[in-house]
């Protein structure tokens, strides 16, 4: 069998290739540009910094010697306590300890404190690791962290089929469900991939309680309804002090009772909540998590966790990079 030849074009010259070199599928188109915040770094920082971020990050705990005392057998905080980030009365809390609570580990520092391990769960972040995620200088656009940046309010024409094969496929209820999210972004003006992302992110790849119909709702703000199972992808509702409940309560409150239902419901909230909306125009996961625009207090923030954004933006850089053909726009922020 001979060999097939196309004809191509390339700086004014024609010419020809084997047919086998050539794709049928169009490249990535990318482009990026900048938006000026009327403010310097220091001062975003120190808004935050009011604004209770957590942090998923470990940390060595330090406290005084004098709040703990030892039974000979054990360790007991004497009164509640502040967990610092250093043997330092001036290092920044990490989180505070009940009287009484018994520290697994107690090793002497100095004439003054104790420390007591590495923290655990969610904690106060260092203002280091704030001022490090909080700058965009630090995630070039060579690095995964990059996709923080990318405008989230248009949708990029990636592929059903490839989107279950490469992406979904094994991810629990979310699986199979790619034309879903497709239909979301179009209807919501939303990122597809981001849509994929958050929803993988908030339910443990398809796996968690909230999204796989095992909260079974009878009450709703303390109101009897009628029990029905609900779904939630996307995390909405569900508050650091009881996630499940409340998100599940959320779920009722907006009819999400399939898992489409709640996939399409969920990308409607955070689009005109957020991405879309015309009052904070949070069109970037940096700007969803930091709402940089607004020059006063921190405020419509989607999440606390400080590293939000970034885990996102690396999910999306690793799904992108499994797909062919797609549009992307980057709008990175400026401070003075």
């Amino acid at each position: 069998m001979g060999k097939k030849y196309a004809q191509v074009q390339l700086d004014g010259a024609t010419g020809y290739v084997q047919a086998k070199c050539l794709s049928t599928t169009r490249p990535a188109e990318i482009s990026a540009f900048a938006t000026q915040y009327p403010y310097s770094l220091d001062a975003a920082v120190n808004k935050q910094v009011n604004a209770s971020p957590q942090t998923d990050n470990h940390y060595t705990l330090y406290v005084p010697k004098d709040s703990l005392t030892f039974d000979g057998t054990k360790w007991t905080f004497n009164w509640d306590t502040d967990a610092r980030g250093g043997a330092d009365g001036n290092a920044w809390i990490v989180k505070r300890y009940g009287q009484g609570t018994q520290p697994s580990t107690v090793q002497q520092v100095n004439d003054a404190w104790y420390q007591i391990g590495i923290s655990t769960g969610w904690v106060n972040p260092s203002t280091n690791d704030l001022r490090y995620v909080l700058d965009p200088n630090n995630f070039p656009n060579t690095a995964a962290e990059f996709y923080q940046f990318l405008n989230l309010s248009t949708t990029t024409g990636i592929n059903a089929d490839e989107v279950n094969a490469k992406i979904l496929n094994g991810r629990g209820i979310l699986a199979g469900k790619a034309a879903t999210f497709i239909q979301a972004a179009n209807e919501q003006h939303i990122n597809e991939i981001y849509l994929i992302a958050h929803a993988l992110l908030e339910t443990g790849n398809g796996a968690s309680a909230l999204a796989t119909g095992q909260m079974t709702v009878s009450s709703v703000n303390g109101q009897a309804v009628e029990p029905k199972v609900v779904y939630n992808m996307f995390g909405i509702g569900a508050v650091d002090s009881d996630p499940n409940t409340k998100g599940a309560e959320f779920a009722y409150s907006q009819g999400w009772f399939t898992p489409e239902a709640a996939i399409l419901g969920g990308a409607q909230f955070i689009g005109q909540s957020y991405i879309n909306s015309a009052t904070y125009h949070q069109d970037t996961l940096y700007k969803m998590r930091w709402n940089p625009a607004n020059t006063g207090n921190a405020t419509h923030q989607y999440a606390s966790d400080i590293g939000w954004a970034v885990k996102q933006a690396r999910i999306m850089n690793y799904y992108y990079g499994l797909l062919s053909g797609y549009t992307l726009r980057f709008d990175i922020p400026k401070y003075q």
